[in-house]
């Protein structure tokens, strides 16, 4: 009976896989008012947040894009909003945030669509192989 319980563990073990840090990153602005020229000023603080994170991520691994975020999240800064940063969301308040919400997956480059899915088996890693 141990050597079945064992041997359960074991293969739970070499299944069992663990996930690598975030794999997608996400923004969230929230508007002033739903006054048209709030939402436009939502619209270019989307632009500008999509081309801050392009130029910030450039040239990171999956991996390091959390520390690039949060060690340059000065850069997101504008001087009517607030920004935080949480688990992979960068969110965004203009003024009040009482207006419209967009939001939408960050991606370090928008022309091209791979999945890269980084896993690590439990077992292996411990064994050192």
């Amino acid at each position: 009976m141990q050597k079945k319980i064992l041997f359960v563990l074991f293969m739970f073990l070499l299944v069992v896989n663990v996930n690598a840090g975030h794999e997608n990153y996400y923004f969230r602005i929230l508007a002033n008012s739903n006054q048209e020229v709030d939402i436009d000023r939502m619209y270019e603080v989307k632009d500008d947040i999509l081309n801050t994170y392009t130029s910030i991520t450039k040239g990171f691994s999956q991996m390091d894009i959390d520390v690039a975020i949060t060690d340059n999240l000065k850069d997101f800064s504008g001087k009517d909003y607030r920004i935080s940063y949480y688990n992979g969301e960068i969110k965004i308040v203009i003024g009040k945030g009482a207006g419209k919400e967009i939001s939408g997956e960050l991606k370090q480059n928008y022309c091209e669509e791979v999945k890269v899915k980084k896993t690590k088996f439990f077992l292996l890693s411990w064994l050192g192989l």
